[in-house]
This record gives structure tokens, sequence and C-alpha cells, in this order.
């Protein structure tokens, strides 16, 4: 028997799963009341039963010691999407340099690849200081 307040534990049945599946629910260290978003076990027995109830302790613990994620650390931020894809342009733009080139050669070809990113860089900092001060979820172009 758990303590009140550490979580639930229920088997829902369904047309697709009609023995029923072992979902998760407890409180986050914020307080907030998070359900696992997949199912936990298939198929019910009592070893099932007693393996959801593990599981759902477990979860209570890594809430207890502060190791739970917060549902927003999954979550990817355009804003890091847009330095991953940067950083890869970056990188590829930089190995289409040749190595045998002369020094003024290389040296144009370095800055030239330098500018480019620099331009993408500005165009998506713009693009996201605007939609965060605006609030808008869609693009729209600017009225001139």
């Amino acid at each position: 028997m758990r303590t009140y307040g550490t979580g639930n534990l229920w088997l829902r049945k369904s047309k697709r799963h009609p023995k029923g599946e072992y979902w998760i629910r407890f409180r986050d260290a914020a307080g907030r009341l998070r359900t696992t978003e997949q199912p936990l076990l298939r198929v019910p027995s009592e070893t099932r039963s007693a393996d959801a109830e593990r599981m759902l302790t477990k979860q209570i613990g890594l809430v207890a010691t502060g190791n739970l994620p917060s549902p927003r650390a999954a979550k990817a931020l355009v804003e890091d999407l847009a330095q991953v894809l940067l950083k890869a342009r970056r990188v590829a733009l930089l190995q289409k340099i040749p190595e045998g080139l002369p020094a003024p050669t290389r040296a144009w070809r370095e800055q030239a690849s330098a500018k480019l990113i620099a331009d993408a860089e500005r165009r998506w900092s713009v693009n996201l200081k605007r939609r965060s001060e605006t609030g808008r979820r869609r693009w729209s172009r600017p009225k001139t």
C-alpha cells in the first residue's frame, strides 16, 4: 500500500488492448502532476502489477533525489535547432575549401564562408527575436 500523495497506478483497458495497460501518475519536484506518455506494461497479471508498482516507486525516488528531468528538458527549442543547423553549415562550408590552395585564395574563401555564416546567423537571430517580442506563432512579412 502506498502513502497518500505518492502517485497513482491504474489499468487502462481499450479495444486495442482489451487486457489493459498499466499507467502511472506522480507529482514532480515542482508539484505538478505528471503522467507517463506511454503505457508502462501491457498484459496484466500479478507480476505485471508488481512491476508497475516498482516502476512507480522508482519514479518517485527520482523525484525525491532531484534526478527526474523536467518535461521541458525533452523538448527541442527552435533556437537550439538553429544553432545546430548553423554549426553544421559552418563545418560544411569549411570542408569545401581544398587544402592545397595558396594562402591568399584560402583566406579569401574562409572570409567568404564566414560572411555567409554571419548572414545566416543574423537572419535567424532577427527572426527569433521578432517572434519572441511580438508573440506571433506564424511568420508574416513586415510592412514596408
